[in-house]
């Protein structure tokens, strides 16, 4: 198995991991509008239904997109990095310099998959907001401006991953495995 397939399958689990999202946003929004539990009434009540929307929005776009490129992506995140086999026979050898690698790359997708819909929630109500003549107290639009701030930060925590994933990863072979090579 080659490094880049190693990744590669690390994209699609993650590819998995937001369809099981989407299927539970799916059934939260189903009981959401078959319970009728009066969110036409209340401003916060169209922000849930409209979060649960986006969530199943863009857990099946990320969804669709990964699976369809996820051999592109591989190699756009491989770019620069050899291609290594890391076995050569039919068993599967992993190196743990690789696992680590696509372990960073696939926590770090799916923290950014994961955040994005509730960061356009929280966009959402700071433009409902300033838009709408309905009064909001100050302190709805204090905690979505914070929320926004905290879901910001989650995705760029999310892209450090990413595109840190092979100094992390050398990092960790670095310090922590050169301390577990000692003691065996």
């Amino acid at each position: 198995m080659k490094k880049i397939d190693l990744l590669q399958v690390a994209i699609l689990i993650i590819a998995l991991l937001c369809a099981y999202s989407a299927l539970e946003s799916v059934l939260l929004l189903l009981v959401t509008i078959a319970a009728d539990t009066g969110f036409r009434e209340s401003a916060n009540g169209w922000s849930i239904l409209l979060a649960n929307l986006a969530q199943v929005l863009v857990s099946v776009a990320a969804m669709i997109i990964l699976v369809r490129n996820s051999r592109r992506f591989a190699t756009r995140l491989l770019a620069g990095s050899e291609a290594e086999p890391v076995a050569d026979s039919g068993t599967l050898k992993l190196e743990r310099h690789n696992l680590l690698f696509a372990v960073f790359v696939a926590m770090g997708l799916y923290t950014i998959i994961q955040a994005l819909p509730y960061a356009i929630q929280h966009l959402f109500e700071l433009f409902q907001s300033k838009v709408s003549s309905f009064p909001y107290n100050e302190g709805k639009i204090r905690s979505a401006k914070q929320y926004l701030l905290y879901e910001l930060f989650r995705m760029t925590i999310g892209v450090i991953l990413v595109y840190g994933a092979a100094n992390l990863t050398n990092l960790i072979e670095r310090t922590i495995a050169t301390r577990l090579k000692g003691k065996t």
